[in-house]
């Protein structure tokens, strides 16, 4: 095993190591599915998210083993990238690796907990949702500040942004699944783009290109047409996948 535990969390390293080593009866799923896993957990009155990596295919336990980082090395490493951006992440607690002589194992990212908080997907969900349209603007110039910071987020779906009221007013946006991002500037298609793995509503898609057009100085109906037209071909493409995969199942 290879573990690596941000400083304030050192002390907690006993405690994790027994968690992963019983990570299937440890704490309480939160989420398991066909590639990952998440279970929560309190460990010494800390409340902590620990999400488990599948095993990586037979080529990628030796590139993640010698010349990649592993999923959880770079949720680690993002997550405090984005702190140190001034962006909000559920703090980054350790990361764990099974790690053979050649090959690399399950790997484990930990992070603190945040509790009552919705996700972008209630937006799309609940259109009666109280604030609805003041969180949608919210979260445009949140995302605006990113691209501006030169963060791509590249895993910017509608589960992947947490959403909490802030204490003094206004909206905080935590982001998670943070294995998948770049930080370089990003072209103005990018910038769109980006909005497009969200599957939003027309209505949602409309209020965010104006939004997002007063912040870029864009002309704002052209922006609409373009933020649909990324969303439509977005759509389209995750559709061709659904199909081929069909089709793939059905031969196999």
């Amino acid at each position: 095993m290879k573990i690596q535990i941000a400083e304030p969390y050192q002390y907690l390293e006993e405690d994790l190591m027994e968690v992963i080593n019983n990570f299937d009866r440890s704490g309480k799923m939160l989420f398991k599915g066909s590639r990952n896993s998440i279970r929560k957990v309190k460990i010494q009155g800390q409340r902590l998210t620990i999400k488990s990596f599948q095993l990586p295919n037979l080529i990628n336990k030796f590139v993640y083993r010698f010349i990649r980082k592993s999923k959880a090395q770079r949720s680690f490493e993002y997550g405090q990238e984005l702190i140190n951006n001034g962006f909000l992440t559920p703090k980054p607690v350790a990361w764990i690796e099974e790690r053979r002589l050649f090959t690399l194992g399950r790997s484990y990212y930990i992070s603190k907990r945040l509790k009552k908080h919705i996700t972008f997907r209630e937006l799309i969900n609940n259109p009666e949702l109280e604030n609805w349209e003041e969180i949608l603007i919210a979260f445009t110039e949140f995302t605006h500040r990113l691209h501006k910071a030169n963060i791509f987020f590249l895993d910017h779906s509608p589960g992947n942004t947490l959403i909490k009221k802030g204490k003094k007013g206004g909206w905080k946006f935590y982001l998670v699944d943070l294995n998948r991002m770049k930080f370089r500037e990003l072209s103005n298609q990018e910038k769109i783009n980006n909005f497009s793995t969200l599957s939003a509503t027309p209505k949602m898609l409309e209020i965010m290109a104006t939004e997002y057009a007063k912040l870029e100085g864009w002309q704002v109906e052209e922006t609409i047409e373009k933020f649909k037209s990324a969303d439509r071909k977005f759509r389209q493409r995750k559709n061709r996948k659904k199909k081929l995969k069909k089709v793939l199942l059905r031969k196999g």
